[in-house]
């Protein structure tokens, strides 16, 4: 009797997939409450998540429409005032220039207020220094420059906005802080973009501050490293100035 027993006791053997499977649907029995309400929030997250960067996109491309008609206007005004300026009208032309850059300015600045973050919010910060240092408003276009390095990684923009910057600090009559902004870059970066013209600049202003060794050196390394450049040029007369001076 107890082999018959024995023998209606049968295991069935599966392989690791099954007996997953299988545990997958006793666990699914078990908490099948659970699974649903985790199933809803999880589909109530991703759509959420799929809405925010949809209207994120969205915005984004709206900023950059807006960015780009904002430079489409200002570009168009230089050219009208080039056109006035050829035209010998030299007064008129300049004052609407100048109408233009201010307009422009607001519209950067009510931009950047408007989007807080992104492309667009920093490269509007680039231009805005830009058009105020054709103002000569060197105190707010080193801010704007300023803001977007620190907003920004070593790319193409970056180092033309270190370099006016720079020139924005010795408008103000900070030789030092101008020197050490560009030192500290060209010393740390391997960026080769103006380069050649940052460390020209970091020759005239150890000259302005009184020291030729490292003015030498700087106009030194545009010559050696940069030989074709008009920079190189300039240098070489520099390096001839200061010898003679000895």
């Amino acid at each position: 009797m107890s082999e018959i027993r024995k023998k209606s006791h049968i295991e069935i053997e599966r392989n690791p997939i099954e007996r997953f499977l299988m545990y997958v649907k006793d666990f699914l029995k078990i908490n099948s409450r659970k699974v649903i309400y985790s199933a809803v929030f999880i589909f109530a997250l991703f759509s959420l998540s799929l809405t925010a960067y949809l209207l994120l996109t969205k915005s984004s491309e709206n900023d950059m429409i807006r960015l780009e008609v904002i430079i489409d206007n200002y570009s168009k005004s230089v050219r009208e005032s080039n056109v006035g300026a050829a035209s010998q009208n030299t007064l008129s032309g300049s004052a609407s220039m100048s109408e233009a850059n201010n307009k422009t300015i607001q519209e950067l600045n009510n931009l950047i207020s408007d989007t807080k973050f992104g492309f667009v919010h920093k490269i509007s910060h680039y231009w805005l220094g830009n058009i105020l240092f054709e103002e000569k408003r060197y105190n707010e276009a080193f801010n704007a420059f300023d803001t977007f390095i620190k907003k920004s990684s070593d790319g193409v923009f970056v180092p033309i906005a270190i370099n006016k910057a720079a020139i924005c600090l010795e408008e103000d009559g900070k030789i030092e802080n101008a020197i050490t902004l560009l030192s500290e870059y060209t010393a740390g970066s391997k960026n080769k973009i103006v380069m050649d013209q940052m460390y020209y600049n970091l020759g005239r202003l150890y000259l302005l501050n009184n020291n030729q060794i490292k003015a030498r050196d700087a106009f030194k390394y545009v010559v050696e490293e940069y030989p074709q450049s008009a920079y190189a040029a300039r240098s070489r007369e520099r390096l001839f100035l200061i010898s003679a001076v000895k």
